[in-house]
């Protein structure tokens, strides 16, 4: 069946439910795991205390296979590439991760952690959360099964980085930066479909 216009009818995703809606948002977030492969597994290789380093390669790891998961999961839709779903939701998101993805140097390390552990991994677990909160028993029972593993990996590796984080506010001065530099990321968020993918 076609409109007037003679295009063939697009699936109705106005209200953010469905099929297609789903897809867009699990392919958000296999874009954002294999960013946070990439990085982690820079960061793993630098000098840093080796229970940093062990921690940033093991989570390197983990993402690196959470985003293979999701990717394998995308449907199949006959009117949409699997490949284009895998996307920042938008600019805002991707300016957000460019700033959170600091150099793997020994200096930045507070920033990074503070970045992944306080900003990012949150916001990313929020939206798996999300996504099972949508999603449907029927239709997204495989989807939902792991998204629980991945969110079960997420939420181990949040505690296990903060922990590490707090290890390294040491004085007044640590603090601030820390604090500084999560409001700095906060702030790049506002505004982006991010947050509530």
């Amino acid at each position: 069946m076609q409109d007037r216009r003679g295009a063939p009818p697009q699936p109705s995703d106005e209200l953010g439910t469905g099929l297609l809606a789903t897809a867009r948002r699990v392919g958000h977030l296999a874009w954002f795991e294999r960013r946070c492969f990439e990085w982690l597994g820079a960061w793993s290789t630098v000098p840093v205390d080796p229970p940093v380093t062990v921690l940033l390669g093991e989570a390197a790891a983990r993402h690196g296979w959470h985003a293979e998961v999701l990717v394998a999961r995308l449907p199949e839709l006959r009117e949409v590439d699997r490949g284009s779903l895998v996307v920042p939701p938008d600019g805002a998101a991707e300016a957000f991760l460019r700033a959170v993805t600091v150099d793997p140097d020994p200096g930045s390390v507070l920033d990074a952690l503070v970045g992944q552990y306080r900003v990012l991994l949150p916001t990313l677990i929020g939206a798996y959360r999300r996504v099972l909160e949508g999603a449907s028993p029927v239709a997204d029972g495989s989807l939902a099964r792991w998204v629980r593993m991945i969110l079960d990996d997420d939420l181990d590796e949040w505690c296990r980085g903060d922990d590490l984080l707090r290890g390294l506010l040491r004085d007044e001065a640590s603090v601030a930066r820390a604090a500084e530099r999560q409001r700095e990321l906060e702030s790049l968020l506002l505004g982006s479909p991010f947050p509530n993918i």
